[in-house]
């Protein structure tokens, strides 16, 4: 999910807050060995890059995975993926991914789509008649709108106190699993940030809100809808949406004070994620390559909905009109080429997942604590 500036917020919140410190992380299951990867012919360069990543952004432990036509695949682990029990990451732990949920919550919208079940022109509030005079021009928002973030409708937590709050004091207040009550709780009656169609603006509301019309379209919940359009299809064995205590997830953490000491946040980030349609995908490394791989080989969509969700959204409020962001698909045009993909992260991690289709390459990044993504790594490991 998109990242807020956290340091500040909370910091700010927790003052005379005794319920801000979040519980102990419970102990973790050790994650399965990882395949030894020593003998690729770019080992030590890119494990030496993950280690630095790691130590520069002073995390506790960093995986990176990337696969290329010419040296196959690679994976890396570097650090801790929980500090209070000292357990090594592997390079085979489950990981919050945030953001990264939300082409996969695209897939299935297109994947309806192709099925004649709805229309991505259809409208916000025809699919969600509770939202009709709760949520302004629900009649005018369409489902294109929700998927590309130019709905107007603002992003949960940005500007909202009492959200923010809720989640370091009373966490099972933020629970989105629950959406409707999240809707009336901290979105109805607020107004747009803009007429939809007018501008982009970052919105995991709206992605709440694709998940509720995906289930209404199917009459299934979101975790059986992922588990039939994403998880079976891509074969991702080790990959849910749903809350569990899960042991095998690395912890996350923040610098909540600014002052150098990371706190473990994971239950923060648990309130805030697990189980939702804009983040709440839980996963590894491998099986989120396994989702990028039948995702751009067509395993999951036909060519032309694969060709909406890289097609940019083009508004005069863009830089240079361009927003690079499609249907939940950002580009990124960096020195070595163009890459599809997303990144994520809220509280205590940052992910990043890019294709670049002309290298036949993939890149994944995951760090155990909330830092802005770096680019830099990516030019320097493609």
């Amino acid at each position: 999910m998109k990242k807020i500036n956290y340091q500040l917020v909370l910091a700010t919140l927790c003052l005379g807050l005794t319920a801000c410190q979040p519980e102990l992380a419970v102990p973790q299951t050790s994650a399965p060995a990882q395949v030894d990867y020593s003998k690729h012919p770019r080992h030590q360069f890119f494990q030496s890059e993950l280690d630095t990543y790691r130590k520069v952004h002073n995390a506790p432990g960093a995986l990176m995975l990337v696969k290329s036509e010419a040296n196959g695949l690679w994976v890396g682990a570097s650090g801790k993926s929980n500090l209070e029990h000292g357990t090594d990451m592997q390079g085979t732990e489950r990981i919050r991914v945030g953001s990264i949920t939300k082409p996969m919550t695209a897939t299935i919208i297109l994947k309806l789509k192709e099925q004649g079940k709805l229309k991505l022109d259809d409208k916000l509030g025809d699919w969600l008649p509770q939202t009709q005079g709760n949520i302004p021009k629900a009649d005018q928002i369409t489902l294109r709108q929700l998927l590309s973030h130019t709905s107007g409708i603002r992003n949960l937590g940005d500007d909202n106190i009492s959200f923010k709050l809720a989640l370091v004091n009373r966490p099972a207040d933020v629970d989105m699993t629950r959406p409707d009550e999240i809707l009336k709780r901290y979105v109805y009656g607020k107004p747009l940030a803009y007429d939809p169609g007018t501008h982009f603006l970052y919105s995991n509301t709206g992605f709440m809100l694709l998940g509720m019309i995906a289930e209404k379209a199917t009459q299934k919940p979101l975790k059986a809808l992922y588990q039939e359009f994403i998880f079976t299809p891509a074969g991702m064995s080790d990959s849910y949406i749903e809350k569990r205590d899960d042991p095998r997830v690395a912890r996350s953490y923040l610098d909540l004070y600014g002052d150098g000491k990371l706190i473990d946040v994971g239950d923060w980030e648990k309130s805030y994620d697990d189980g939702g349609a804009a983040g709440g995908v839980i996963t590894t490394v491998t099986d989120l390559l396994k989702f990028s791989e039948a995702l751009h080989g067509g395993k999951l969509l036909n060519e032309q909905s694969i060709s909406e969700m890289k097609g940019s959204v083009k508004l005069p409020s863009c830089p240079n009109g361009d927003c690079e962001y499609g249907l939940a698909l950002s580009t990124w045009n960096l020195e070595i080429g163009t890459g599809y993909g997303h990144d994520g992260g809220v509280v205590g991690i940052d992910a990043l997942w890019l294709y670049f289709p002309e290298r036949k390459s993939t890149i994944i990044l995951f760090i155990n604590r909330s830092i802005p993504t770096d680019k830099r790594i990516i030019e320097r490991v493609l």
